[in-house]
Order: C-alpha cells, then structure tokens, then sequence
C-alpha cells in the first residue's frame, strides 16, 4: 500500500506546535545560559580567594598585579565599567600615601602593570582589553613586547573600593581603606615571574553575558580586594575577589543570590 504524504493541515499543525515549543524552549535555554554563567563567576571568584589566600600563606609574593585606574580623573573607567549606574560609583581613583605603600608592600605587592587605554595602533602583543590592557614594552631586550611594571609608591593613583559597598559586599568594616588591583595572566601567581612558583595555568575571565561583558571590549578580570592601613602601616589583608560591571562590583555572593532569585 503505497504511504501518503502530510496533507496541508496536518503540516500547518505541525509547525504550529514547532512554532510554541519553540517559544517555550527559548526563553528557558536563554535562562540556562545566564545561570550558568553566574554560577561559573561564583565558582570561579571562591576557588581564586582559595587559590590567592594559599599563596599568601607560603608567603609568596602577590606582584605584578593590574592596576586599574591611572590619575584622579581616570579615563580607563569607561572599559573597565566599574563607574557608572551608582552614586557614589564603587570604584573611585586613590593616590596612595606612605603608609599605604608600606602596607601592601609587606603583603609583596609592589610593582603593578599600568593598564591603557586602546593606543590606536597594532602593539606586540595586539592591545585588547582583557587579554592585554597595556603599553608593550620596545626594548630591544624585550622582543616579545610584554608589558612594563612600575613600582608603587607615594601618590601612585589605584582603585579604591567604596568601603560602604566593601561592607555590604565583602562583610569588612565600613572604616576601612580599600583598593583594588586586577588580576592579569602576567601576575606573579599566573606566571611564576620573578622566580615565584606558577600557582594558575590560566588567571580566569570573569566573563558573564547577563552583566553585559564582552572581553574584547572592556576588562573582563578578576579585580582582587586588599584592605591597608592607612595609620601604621601594618601588613595590607587580602579581603576578596570583585568582578567588574557597568553597574558596579559584583561578588560571588551576588552570583549565587542572582541565580536564586532566576530560580
């Protein structure tokens, strides 16, 4: 018996149906994306404290870390998105004073990478905002163009983290000085530079969709908490990790309570 084809009203209903799962099914994959991604900023943020806490505790040195804003009125805000959406904003530049220097210089946080802002021209490396925010080096004894570090020192303009937002956030005293340094792939805990052992094979991106970020066109890194003291001078404490949104800093806290309020 030879088979028949759909007749025009069983295709019509077919397509149909197609047509509203697809309409259910879209929305939920879309769902399941952006939880995924907020669940890995978590995930990603708590096993960096780990990481970043193990290592200050065999007193290896934290160096060579990003340094996110460069004079009081910064321009690299704008592709770092950490300044906008919020009043106060959370992250305002700092210059640092004496005691501040010495804090984090204890903890072995004393050179950083400048970051820059996109110089109009290929560089070696090429500049990219994420995978490199900096000015390469043109040495002749530096062939493979990485960047340059600079010390830190008395009236060197950082990352401040509002200590409102640090309490809120952070679960610190609303009292305390807080700055904020980038976490990049040439920090002494990736690269193992400056004979410090290679803790991370790769420095994780804090890429999330929800939050708006795309690596190739802001800051997608891990910015890393420090609270120093500002009185004596006492060793800085690491406090946490931060990424970095149009709408201000987001912690792993944050991640976990986004995903439950999509649930």
């Amino acid at each position: 018996m030879q088979r028949r084809g759909l007749t025009l009203l069983e295709l019509v209903v077919v397509l149909t149906i197609l047509v509203a799962l697809a309409g259910i099914l879209v929305p939920m994959v879309a769902g399941l994306l952006s939880t995924t991604s907020t669940s890995a900023g978590a995930t990603n943020a708590s096993e960096l404290e780990n990481w970043v806490q193990t290592y200050l505790s065999k007193s290896h040195r934290l160096d060579l870390l990003d340094n996110l804003v460069n004079n009081s009125n910064d321009s690299l805000m704008s592709f770092v998105l950490t300044n906008s959406g919020t009043s106060p904003p959370d992250i305002v530049p700092y210059a640092l004073q004496a005691n501040d220097v010495t804090s984090l210089n204890s903890l072995g946080v004393a050179n950083v990478y400048p970051l820059i802002e996109n110089p109009g021209t290929t560089s070696t490396p090429p500049w990219n905002p994420t995978f490199f925010p900096y000015a390469a080096s043109t040495s002749a004894a530096n062939l493979a163009g990485l960047p340059t570090s600079a010390p830190l020192t008395t009236g060197t303009y950082v990352a401040q983290l509002n200590s409102t937002i640090a309490a809120q956030k952070l679960s610190v005293s609303s009292s305390g000085t807080y700055v904020v340094f980038g976490l990049g792939k040439y920090s002494t805990i990736s690269s193992g530079a400056e004979g410090q052992p290679k803790y991370l094979t790769e420095t994780p991106l804090s890429f999330n969709p929800s939050f708006g970020c795309d690596p190739n066109s802001v800051y997608c890194r891990f910015g890393l908490v420090f609270q120093v003291d500002t009185t004596n001078g006492t060793t800085a404490n690491f406090i946490g990790a931060v990424q970095f949104t149009a709408t201000g800093v987001v912690t792993r806290d944050d991640n976990l309570i986004g995903n439950a309020n999509k649930q």
